[in-house]
């Protein structure tokens, strides 16, 4: 016997079934996406004229949030691509039904600990968004209480503090308007 042979080689790991390595693969695509696209929701403009929204993106402005101040090749035909706009579009009405691309864009706004810079928690990352991506591709229904989720107001808010506070204080503030 050799020295070769004290220590038997461990026996082959079973690789992960196909299905199992296309979530992971998903995971990973879902993850650089959120990164690539952070931010992009604060510079969506929506104009609520039409019966349909108009949505505009502010190149500009997120070129400026992530910190882009030279000429970026790869960002400026990213931005400028059919895909993109029609990303913007689907994405940007505030009252849609949500999925796993927003839970995941939610976690890398807030800087979680799930988006940190160090790689030794990638596998634990890509693991939490893979069981993401199976549960929701096992809901029977998307749309099933998609009205009980957040979604964010983008209408102002009312500031009570220049309103009258009663009837009265109303109706003396109209008359000494029409004097």
């Amino acid at each position: 016997m050799t020295a070769d042979h004290i220590y038997p080689p461990l026996p082959p790991a079973k690789p992960p079934e196909l299905a199992f390595q296309d979530k992971q693969l998903r995971a990973v695509f879902l993850r650089l996406f959120t990164s690539l696209f952070a931010g992009y929701r604060s510079c969506l403009t929506i104009t609520r004229i039409h019966p349909k929204p108009v949505i505009h993106f502010n190149k500009a402005l997120f070129l400026l949030l992530r910190g882009i101040w030279h000429q970026n090749e790869f960002f400026d035909r990213l931005l400028s691509s059919m895909r993109f706009y029609q990303f913007t579009q689907e994405r940007g009405p505030p009252f849609r039904v949500c999925d796993i691309f927003d839970e995941e864009y939610d976690t890398a706004r807030s800087g979680g600990p799930l988006y940190s810079d160090l790689t030794s928690q990638f596998s634990t990352v890509t693991a939490t968004v893979t069981n993401g991506i199976t549960t929701q591709q096992n809901q029977p229904n998307q749309h099933y209480q998609s009205h009980l989720q957040v979604s964010i107001s983008t209408a102002p808010q009312q500031n009570h503090s220049f309103l009258p506070s009663n009837q009265n204080q109303l109706q003396t503030h109209e008359l000494s308007n029409q004097v």
